[in-house]
This record gives structure tokens, sequence and C-alpha cells, in this order.
């Protein structure tokens, strides 16, 4: 995001259709004009936005991932190589 309002607006779209029914809505009761950057309703904004986008940590989601292990070819190149006896 680059902190432009109608980026904002879309992925609040995509995240709940519907929140809004136009984007020239959006601009009206939450844009200054002129200015892409600056809500005009910040408050009301954040709140629709807490409503939205929910952000969950492992510790609260009780995730348990298993160790981290290397993927099988780089376990491979790690084998100490056996010497190659010519007969």
């Amino acid at each position: 995001m680059q902190n432009n309002l109608i980026e904002l607006y879309n992925l609040l779209t995509l995240l709940q259709p519907g929140i809004f029914k136009t984007q020239k809505e959006f601009r009206a009761a939450y844009m200054v004009h002129g200015k892409p950057r600056e809500p005009v309703n910040r408050e009301k904004l954040r709140d629709l936005m807490r409503g939205v986008m929910v952000r969950n940590t492992r510790a609260l989601a009780a995730l348990r991932l298993p160790p981290a292990m290397p993927p099988p070819c780089a376990r491979r190149r790690n084998r100490r190589r056996r010497p190659v006896i010519a007969i």
C-alpha cells in the first residue's frame, strides 16, 4: 500500500465486499478533495478497518509449528562425501 486512500478502499472492499456502495461514496465520506492521502473522518475509518482487518499472532491462535528442517536437497549436500577408489 502506498498511503493512498483509494488503495485502502480497494483493500477493504476485497476483504469485505459491499462495505461501501461505491468508490464515489467512499471518496465523499473519507477523502479530502484533491488530497488522496488525507482522510476526512479518521476515527470512523479506523473503526471500519478494525472490523475488517483482524491481526492474529501465533500466540493468540495457539499455533504450534514443527521445528524447521532444511529441504531434502540441502540435507544431501551436507553429507560427508565418500572417497572414490579407483581399481
